[in-house]
């Protein structure tokens, strides 16, 4: 992270100085003392079953430059740092890390849906680091935590991100993407996850589609044309719009799809003006739609087709993680 004076953190969280330098600088952010380093500002989080203003005092003696809590907390008598206080320090997060975005010209991309986003988020990137210098969100790292935490790794190398989102209910979405500033948007399908907490696909169709009130009207949104929710989705939306998909009449289709013993598939990529065969190194069609999805992103940004069928054939699941439905 690039470092930021603790006067401009103050007025990116709109928070208020109760102790420290306003002069002094933070090179880095951390939420969890066990990985703390020296100068690093701590977000003390709260949540249902920790809070993190509980370690402040850790924090410090790990060597924290300045603390960001939302109450009183107990500190060593000689520690040097700054504590700025604010209303909630989760909110304050995404607040500095969407500052921090503002600061970098680099083109975000944006993915959520009911499933395959980590799978899709990782073949946009696979494609695109064949270009540019690309930074993405690992693990899970797609939440109100882990998208700022991701911003803040930003460095003036990086020329793309790309971001998974997640979502358990309305408004997060769009609170991710105003923290992000995508200008493109990948709504992958609406499905079923989470129907427990939102009551109906439709209300799950309008939290994802959160993600399309937040793009600029230059912007463009990447959707599944056999998806049921995709005209709803594409008449909320008044930019630029791309669809995939196996049916004809998609902008970027799978034809001729195929797969082996292992499940493995092969599948012709047809697009305006060309075709070439792609062989997936996963197993399951839903990655072909997944690649489709990718693909559309790609050629939005004018990447060759065999540039495409590299990245896509180079591809692989983060460890760990394997995405079946």
């Amino acid at each position: 992270m690039e470092a930021l004076s603790i006067k401009e953190i103050c007025q990116a969280v709109g928070g208020t100085l109760k102790k420290g330098d306003k002069d002094s600088v933070a090179r880095g952010i951390s939420t969890d003392t066990r990985s703390i380093a020296a100068g690093d500002i701590f977000f003390a989080l709260k949540g249902d079953r920790f809070n993190g203003h509980s370690y402040a005092g850790s924090a410090a003696a790990s060597g924290a430059g300045a603390l960001v809590v939302s109450e009183k907390v107990d500190l060593p008598k000689d520690w040097p740092g700054a504590v700025i206080m604010v209303d909630d320090t989760r909110w304050a997060l995404g607040e500095l890390a969407g500052y921090y975005r503002s600061k970098f010209n680099v083109k975000v991309i944006a993915v959520t849906g009911s499933v395959g986003k980590t799978s899709t988020k990782e073949m946009i990137a696979s494609v695109l680091e064949k270009k540019w210098r690309v930074l993405k969100n690992e693990m899970n790292y797609n939440n109100e935590i882990g998208v700022p935490l991701t911003l803040f790794r930003l460095d003036r190398s990086h020329q793309i991100v790309v971001l998974e989102m997640a979502m358990r209910g309305i408004g997060e979405i769009r609170r991710l993407a105003a923290i992000a500033k995508p200008s493109v948007g990948v709504i992958t399908n609406i499905g079923l996850s989470h129907i427990e907490r939102l009551g109906s696909q439709g209300a799950i169709a309008d939290a994802k589609s959160e993600l399309l009130a937040e793009l600029p009207p230059d912007g463009t949104v990447i959707l599944n044309a056999e998806d049921c929710y995709y005209i709803v989705l594409r008449d909320r939306f008044n930019g630029n719009k791309v669809s995939f998909g196996s049916c004809q009449g998609a902008d970027v289709i799978g034809t001729r799809i195929k797969c082996n013993a292992a499940g493995k598939c092969t599948f012709t990529l047809l697009v305006e003006g060309g075709a070439i065969e792609v062989r997936l190194p996963v197993p399951g069609t839903h990655n072909v739609y997944n690649a489709l999805a990718a693909a559309a992103v790609a050629r939005h940004m004018g990447v060759d087709l065999y540039v495409i069928r590299d990245g896509l054939q180079g591809f692989k699941l983060p460890s760990m993680r394997m995405e079946l439905t």
